[in-house]
Parts: C-alpha cells; structure tokens; sequence
C-alpha cells in the first residue's frame, strides 16, 4: 500500500477501528497523524499515539482536540505550559472533573474561559471560578448547568452591577453623539447670519 493510500485510509471516519489501530504502528509519521485525528480511532490507540516521542507537540495537539479522547489520557497530556494543548484539552467534552479543576487554575483566561464552559466542571471549580476577575469567566460560569444556585444568586448581583455600568456608558455615548452635531452646526448658523447682515447693511 502506498503513501498517500495510506493517508487516505487513515482520515477517512468509515475506516474500521481494526484498520486504524495497524495504520497507527506504521512507520510513517505523516499516516499515524492522520489516524490521530480521525474522530473514529478507539480511545486506547489515541493512547498510544499521545505517547509518540517523534513531532510531539503535533500529534498532542490533535489527540487533546480528538473527542474520543478518554479522559485518562487527556489528564496524561496537560502541560500547563503550553496554551495551544492545555486549551483543547479544557474544551475536550470527555476531560474530567479533576483535569478541569486543575486547568482552572491556569494564568491563560482563556483556558479558564473554557472550564466555565465545559459541562464537566464541578460545582466546587464554578464556585472558584465566579470569583475571577475576568467578566467573561463569570458570564460564562452563570450560564455552565452545574453552577450551583447559591453561586448564582451571587453572580445575578454581579452581572446586575456590571449591565447597570454599561447602561450609564452608552447613555452617555449616545447623549454625546446627540449633542455633537449641534455643536459642530451652531458656529456655521452664526457664521451665515453674520454675512447676512453685513450684506443688509451694504
């Protein structure tokens, strides 16, 4: 079997598991790749593949993204290093209670973002999470299934506080930008009146 036949067999979602569990020992990294981003490859040769020492960060990178990624596997895979793995991984609908506890304290917001996001997330890390300083996190938070109801009735005051800013903002703006054309058309008026009467009086 050639190359490209190869590849075209270890992307295709209608190859047998059996299949892709032989291409995934083949010697060609560009044909185990493929196999790792097919969403029909088991969960235990995604596993195998995660520990490829060859290309790491690639073949990581599509393996967190994988949703048949068990969630043993994916926990193997944090780096809390790199964003890119860590990110995918938050966003993984099989990563555990306990991996997204942890990537919920990650620096990067936008990891953070997507453990509020992730249905997995415990009512212990949503809690934390309500407290963040990020209003996406806590928007976010509000809106998770699991956010507890006590957390809730906390964030419906924050958000409450939050909308009543934005409200004093845009009614500003809009008040400024009402007031802007008059400004800029009374010294024109006054301007043309004045020529008026300097023509009267000639």
């Amino acid at each position: 079997m050639d190359k490209e036949t190869k590849k075209a067999l270890a992307r295709d979602v209608n190859t047998s598991a059996e299949m892709l569990s032989a291409l995934a020992k083949d010697d060609l990294y560009s044909v185990r790749l493929e196999v790792a981003k097919n969403a029909n490859t088991p969960a235990e040769v995604l596993h195998r593949l995660s520990k490829e020492e060859d290309f790491t960060f690639h073949i990581q990178w599509v393996i967190a993204k994988n949703q048949n990624t068990s969630a043993e596997t994916l926990a193997e895979l944090v780096t809390n290093q790199n964003t890119q793995i860590d990110l995918l991984i938050a966003e993984n609908r099989n990563t555990s209670a306990g991996t997204l506890a942890e990537l919920a304290k990650e620096e990067d917001a936008y990891i953070r973002c997507a453990v509020a996001r992730n249905l997995n997330t415990s009512a212990e890390t949503l809690a934390e999470l309500a407290k963040d300083e990020d209003s996406q996190i806590r928007w976010w938070v509000a809106h998770n299934k699991n956010t507890p109801v006590e957390v809730l009735n906390e964030l419906e005051q924050d958000v409450y506080e939050e909308l009543r800013v934005r409200e004093a903002a845009s009614l500003a703006k809009s008040q400024k930008d009402l007031l802007s054309p008059k400004m800029s058309v009374e010294p024109v008026s006054r301007k043309k009146e004045k020529q008026n009467l300097v023509k009267m009086k000639m």
